[in-house]
């Protein structure tokens, strides 16, 4: 799983926002867009926020051509095969997840655009003026639902891989329980 990867979701993300912040919206709803956006844009410019991600990729496939060309030195390499119950008793929880990955195309977006009406809808029906803070409250709580998205999507044009990925979500930078420099081979 590379960066590029799971900067897909927030390519979406990005391309509804901006749909969002094209209509008539009013100012704590422009703002809350254009928070998000910023986010996006500037997800991994600051690891202090942003979460680590440690993954291992499976297919569900077990002889795919492509995969051999593309993993495996053009088919001169080994394949291993592991069973999805055990690889599922690593998946911990929250923090921890085993899954199969979403392909998504450019025009795949009613999640996020799911999310971004609900954090809109928690502007729009309060009863009292928002401040800044809670306005930034609820950008946050958003994309942290992103974060829990985001390494399990990717772009369409994958989806022969049919990957099954394992991931740990660590904390950002100095909040983690997981220390992979104390890690051996």
């Amino acid at each position: 799983m590379t960066d590029k990867e799971i900067s897909w979701l927030y390519e979406l993300a990005k391309h509804v926002l901006r749909g969002e912040m094209g209509r008539t919206r009013a100012e704590n709803e422009v703002k809350l867009c254009q928070q998000l956006i910023d986010h996006c844009d500037n997800l991994f410019l600051d690891d202090t926020f942003f979460p680590h991600f440690y993954c291992s990729c499976f297919s569900k496939n077990g002889d795919s051509l492509g995969q051999w060309r593309a993993y495996a030195s053009d088919g001169k390499g080994v394949a291993i095969g592991f069973n999805r119950q055990y690889l599922e008793s690593f998946a911990l929880g929250h923090i921890t997840q085993l899954a199969d990955v979403k392909y998504r195309t450019e025009n795949d977006f009613a999640d996020l655009k799911r999310d971004i009406d609900q954090a809109i809808n928690k502007l729009a029906n309060s009863q009292y003026p928002f401040h800044e803070d809670q306005i930034t409250s609820i950008a946050v709580n958003t994309e942290m639902a992103w974060g829990l998205l985001a390494p399990f999507c990717k772009n369409a044009g994958f989806s022969e891989e049919e990957e099954v990925r394992l991931v740990h979500t660590a904390g950002p930078v100095g909040h983690s329980e997981v220390d992979p420099k104390n890690w051996t081979a």
